[in-house]
């Protein structure tokens, strides 16, 4: 338990979630469902909306309605994922278009989606395993990065030691 409350707090202290919806009952619920998360919790009324805020802040993860007057959650997604690849994206949905959906998650557009009506504990308990594999994700690539200075310096002192000799 006490490595799991860790591992959150790790997650938890710089997270940002931002919420897309044109609903907004459904930001609303979305909001006060997570309030007691430890997460910042931006919203948006669309995806063009959506992007200026990226374009201002530091999110973690999107949680986006499929379906959306302007740019789609997919177009949205796909942008995302161009210009923001280390943003999570979570898509929720109250159409049943699986074929869509499952090709979202399958070319990597989105992590997972949501059916509405959601239920409150999955939901909750997606965003924080995404939060947590984003995390893991993050300390990969700082271990590879470490990896490869430490190689840099064991080069470098071998060079040196076979100058000595």
């Amino acid at each position: 338990m006490l490595e799991n409350t860790a591992m959150e707090e790790s997650i938890s202290d710089k997270s940002t979630v931002l919420l897309i919806d044109d609903d907004e009952n459904i930001l609303s619920s979305l909001k006060r469902l997570l309030r007691r998360e430890p997460y910042s919790i931006i919203t948006a009324g669309s995806g063009e909306e959506a992007i200026g805020i990226l374009n201002r802040s530091d999110v973690d993860l999107i949680v986006c309605d499929y379906t959306m007057p302007g740019p789609t959650a997919i177009e949205t997604f796909k942008l995302v994922r161009k210009r923001w690849p280390h943003i999570v994206r979570i898509l929720m949905t109250g159409h049943y278009d699986t074929e869509a959906l499952v090709e979202a998650v399958k070319n990597g557009e989105a992590y997972r989606f949501v059916q509405k009506p959601w239920n409150d504990e999955e939901l909750i308990i997606t965003i924080r395993q995404a939060l947590e594999r984003a995390g893991l994700k993050d300390e990969v690539r700082r271990l590879a990065d470490e990896v490869d200075r430490c190689k840099a310096q064991i080069s470098e002192m071998q060079k040196s030691s076979s100058s000595f000799r």
